[in-house]
């Protein structure tokens, strides 16, 4: 976290409450896949939990629009199913939109009218819209209503966005690349709010997508690794920071090429000093098969681990993750 920052520490995970009968999922992909003439989207089978926030992060060119247009209905899949709130598009449209709120990476808004009028066109599309709450927005954000969209900085632009997604209350919160190319004090209050949203609902969701890491490891709970068009992983922060790490060993642990070996090492290297260095995706199970204890461990960052996962090892690897 950089210097200075005051966004609040990730929050822990909340405890299950078993329910019954339990509510569908926010979004459910199954087995979908979008293919293009050259760049193929899954398969995919993904499922968000409501309550938290997930980010989804990869390089460019990776798929993350294309998927958020697929769970918005801005696109149809080639094959697989998506629901969201346990509806499907064809006979739901309007009805699902209305829960979702979205902010996409392009902005929308009209250059010649003020954020205002921009404010009553959009209520018109959701039952839900809450006037005071949409003021309320602006004025926490410090976005002139009266001022037309052109005048506003990039930052403001942002936020104006933001506003107009979260006035109707969504349970479903999208944000494509949000923070991209923002100055971090308004990083800063754009992150704080998607937390804020979290807080004051428990059935609220939030998905966003991301090329910055930094943003992740602020506000996320889970986090999801997309590769070259495939959900490459899938995990909870604390997993993440448990399993995948890099590792000092004693030599005599284990021979290298056997710790080369293991299907949940990326690499294994001597380190000097009578120790080995190692990159695991499973630092217990590594451990555990050494019987031994890390003379020193270190987690591995998010654009480490994506590192990994893009480059691989062999395809079989791939499959496992």
């Amino acid at each position: 976290m950089s210097p200075g920052s005051t966004v609040s520490p990730r929050r822990p995970l909340k405890p299950v409450v078993m329910t019954n009968p339990s509510p569908p999922a926010p979004v459910r992909l199954e087995g979908v896949v979008k293919e293009y003439r050259d760049f193929t989207l899954g398969p995919i089978n993904l499922e968000l939990e409501p309550g938290y926030i997930t980010a989804l992060i990869g390089r460019n060119g990776a798929g993350k629009t294309t998927l958020l247009r697929l769970i918005m209905g801005m696109a149809r899949p080639t094959r697989g199913r998506i629901t969201v709130f346990g509806l499907s598009y064809a006979d739901n449209h309007h009805r699902i939109l209305s829960r979702i709120g979205f902010v996409p990476e392009e902005p929308f808004l009209y250059d010649e009218m003020d954020v205002a009028w921009i404010g009553r066109f959009v209520s018109r599309l959701y039952p839900g819209w809450d006037q005071d709450e949409f003021r309320r927005l602006l004025a926490h954000f410090d976005v002139p209503a009266r001022k037309q969209i052109k005048e506003l900085s990039k930052g403001s632009r942002v936020k104006a966005e933001l506003a107009l997604a979260l006035a109707h209350h969504p349970d479903l919160l999208i944000l494509d690349e949000p923070t991209s190319g923002l100055d971090p004090i308004v990083r800063r209050e754009v992150l704080e709010e998607l937390q804020a949203v979290i807080a004051r609902s428990d059935r609220a969701t939030v998905l966003f997508s991301t090329h910055i890491t930094e943003d992740v490891e602020r506000i996320a709970d889970r986090v999801a690794f997309l590769v070259e068009g495939r959900l490459a992983l899938l995990a909870t922060q604390d997993e993440l920071r448990e399993k995948w790490m890099e590792l000092w060993l004693d030599e005599n642990a284990r021979p290298l090429h056997e710790l080369t070996a293991l299907p949940e090492v990326f690499a294994a290297e001597p380190a000097g000093a009578g120790t080995i260095r190692v990159i695991t995706r499973d630092a217990p199970a590594t451990l555990k098969i050494c019987h031994t204890s890390a003379i020193r461990k270190r987690p591995l960052a998010f654009d480490e681990i994506l590192g990994l996962l893009s480059a691989g090892k062999n395809s079989q690897r791939k499959e496992m993750w």
